[in-house]
């Protein structure tokens, strides 16, 4: 179902609270009985549920409205009955220790990272499985390669693969009990996996993307994973600086330039943004204004066909409420380092 289509609003509000707790007491009932054919369906049915809300939570609000959000029934009811039912979290640690296909392992991430992002979640697994995990990430992390794919599709999904990997890796350092003090799992092994993923070259040379190096840092400021006087991570900070965009580079994509000699200037389009955007945009007061010659501006220009346009009130109503099930693994804060 998952790989032929999206499931719609009407289809996915059909499903309630009881069906899912049903496909968790499942996996509870069936847990003791190996050879048992359903047991691993039931649990990727769970997996791909999840997958459906999160779609939706993350797709464009139609123009006809549509009601409120979905509730993510499978996030909810581990958060409210997840003591209940630990069989399910140790076998989904168990299948991503035995996947090797990128889509089954993103559908286990996905799930694993908002897990380990919200607060009724954060102790969902015992301290034993979550070493089990961390070992897996480590071996996992060290194993991927991006450069290596084929095709465009193959390398692109590695990358994803990575990413992703990295944030649920931060996550789970950070929130979950691994946290506490005496509890740090392989900290040592966890800093050096940090420091190769930033400093090795890949099969095909590949250079390490922006991307790892910002979600390297965000592991590297996990409280206990900080050294003082740690050169790893001035070392970490310089890569970054050279991976990371240039001002001039940053105009000549974002205005279009090709030409070289058009292409260079004394103010970049950093500069600029920083500049405007130190003000919020506020509704003017209204005033009546001078009356100007004609095909003269306000600011001495002579146009009278060029104007500014009406000031988008719309653009300063944020659209990044928080809602339980629609953090996106994917969505990298490039602001939040």
């Amino acid at each position: 179902m998952s790989r032929i289509q999206k499931m719609g609003r009407e289809d996915i509000i059909v499903i309630d609270d009881n069906f899912v707790l049903y496909l968790l007491q499942l996996t509870e009932e069936l847990s003791n009985d190996a050879e048992d054919p359903y047991h691993y369906p039931v649990i990727r049915v769970l997996l791909v549920l999840n997958e459906q809300y999160m779609c939706l939570a993350n797709a464009p609000t139609s123009p006809q409205g549509g009601g409120g959000p979905v509730t993510n029934r499978v996030l909810k009811l581990l958060s409210t009955h997840g003591h209940l039912y630990r069989t399910f979290g140790e076998n989904i640690i168990l299948l991503l220790n035995r996947e090797s296909a990128l889509g089954p392992q993103l559908l286990i991430l996905k799930l694993l990272y908002l897990l380990f992002t919200t607060p009724p979640t954060y102790e969902y697994f015992y301290t034993n499985d979550l070493h089990v995990l961390v070992d897996v990430i480590i071996r996992n992390l060290l194993d991927l390669d991006p450069g290596a794919g084929k095709i465009d599709e193959e390398r692109d999904g590695q990358r994803a693969l990575r990413h992703t990997y990295l944030r649920v890796l931060c996550a789970l350092l950070k929130n979950t009990q691994l946290a506490r003090e005496g509890s740090n799992y392989k900290r040592e092994e966890v800093r050096r996996l940090l420091h190769l993923l930033v400093n090795r070259s890949t099969a095909h040379f590949a250079p390490v993307d922006e991307t790892v190096i910002r979600l390297v840092i965000r592991c590297k400021q996990i409280e206990w994973l900080k050294e003082e006087g740690d050169e790893q991570d001035e070392e970490i900070e310089r890569k970054l600086a050279e991976v990371a965009p240039k001002d001039s580079e940053v105009a000549k994509k974002l205005l279009g330039m090709s030409i070289e000699e058009a292409g260079e200037s004394s103010l970049s389009v950093i500069d600029v943004a920083a500049k405007v955007t130190k003000e919020k945009p506020s509704v003017p007061a209204p005033r009546r204004r001078r009356k100007k010659p004609d095909g003269v501006n306000s600011n001495g220009s002579h146009s009278d066909s060029l104007r500014p346009p009406p000031a988008d009130l719309s653009a300063s109503i944020s659209s990044d409420d928080t809602r339980a099930g629609d953090r996106s693994p994917f969505a990298d804060d490039n602001g939040e380092v």
